[in-house]
């Protein structure tokens, strides 16, 4: 299939935040193996879900132009967003949305198809649109990488083990699975400055506790334990800290709720990518009870799902074995490498692709018949 796709980024290509690396980037790559061109028809100098387009008159004549035949909306939504997929949509030119975290059924109302990364934000779109809604999961991106050793250590004071958390945002402290025990140490790339060490984090946490924050002595406890680091994330040491490490950990604040009648929690809506990542691995994982997870993870065999900070203790208590810590991380990787790799994702975006190209052609039939 011949086809051009036209991209509007969350984030410029130069400097691409995960969503717009994986679901962006990848894609067009990997696409461009299928015979798919893809053109970059918007990004913004600075990560922005709300950008400010150009007008759609002058949008419809670049695409136009360049022979674009679908327009994918990657992450981005706002006024302007609508006003060209509204433009689109009158102008007979298919669009796409594609997204993550946010369920927007305005922007799936004016668009040809809505892809979403977990088949639980499918199914927090209204049942109207169900027919319009497709599950493309996050590619993983370094499938070849994988532990090759396990250790026989089993953890002490001394010798302990080694954890790692790869994470978003800047954390305030580790939910249910609580402060490290004597025999872990825990790893955290994040969102941090660099030289982010236990000085620097210990004067943070005191200053947010002499100014009365009511999680202050919870931070303080987190920011100033002698077992855990945290750094600033990059990819190649975020790589590293996993390839090294004994067990991955995906602690996750399950306590935060939405008012009634809204969408979940955000916490809810995230995607397996996380969990992915470390599973391919090769590392046994414990992780908090993210819907998209539950799927995934086969309790016990290749991973745990902690709930409760007991579950988190016995969770990690388990894994000081080190036959089970290898056992579990094979597993994990064998569950994971073929169902969510980028090959297979691209695979499954083709088919909606060509879902919507022959929706267009039947439509076209039918309208010559009529």
């Amino acid at each position: 299939m011949t086809l051009r796709l036209g991209w509007v980024l969350l984030s410029p290509p130069t400097q691409p935040l995960p969503s717009t690396r994986i679901a962006g980037l990848h894609m067009m790559e990997d696409l461009a193996q299928h015979g798919i061109v893809s053109d970059i028809l918007f990004a913004p100098q600075q990560a922005t879900e709300q950008p400010q387009l150009p007008p759609p008159t002058q949008l419809l004549e670049q695409i136009r132009a360049r022979g674009i035949d679908v327009v994918v909306f990657q992450k981005t939504h706002g006024e302007s967003v609508r006003q060209l997929a509204a433009a689109l949509q009158q102008a007979g030119i298919q669009s796409l949305f594609l997204v993550c975290d946010l369920i927007l059924p305005e922007l799936t109302e004016l668009t040809d198809a809505t892809v979403v990364v977990t088949d639980y934000l499918r199914r927090l779109y209204p049942a109207r649109l169900q027919h319009k809604l497709r599950v493309v999961h996050d590619g993983i991106e370094r499938i070849e990488l994988h532990k090759q050793n396990y250790g026989r250590l089993s953890g002490s004071a001394l010798r302990p083990l080694k954890a790692t958390l790869v994470t978003s945002a800047p954390l305030r402290s580790l939910a249910a699975m609580g402060l490290p025990p004597s025999w872990l140490r825990l790893r955290i790339l994040g969102q941090y400055p660099p030289n982010h060490g236990r000085l620097r984090r210990s004067i943070e946490a005191l200053r947010q506790w002499r100014r009365g924050d009511e999680d202050g002595a919870d931070l303080l406890a987190f920011a100033t334990h002698p077992r855990i680091s945290t750094e600033a994330w990059s990819e190649s040491a975020a790589y590293g800290a996993l390839l090294d490490a004994d067990i991955g950990v995906i602690p996750v604040d399950t306590r935060l709720a939405s008012p009634a009648g809204t969408l979940p929690p955000n916490w809810m809506r995230k995607s397996e990518n996380r969990l992915t990542l470390k599973m391919a691995l090769g590392l046994p994982v414990v992780a908090s009870p993210v819907p998209a997870y539950l799927g995934i993870i086969d309790h016990g065999v290749n991973g745990f799902i902690a709930d409760s900070p007991q579950a988190w203790r016995d969770s990690l208590q388990a894994l000081r074995d080190p036959e089970l810590r290898a056992r579990m991380g094979r597993l994990a990787r064998q569950s994971v490498v073929e169902r969510y790799s980028r090959a297979r994702q691209a695979e499954a975006f083709l088919r909606v692709l060509q879902e919507l190209r022959a929706g267009r052609q039947g439509s076209q039939v039918s309208r010559k018949v009529e």
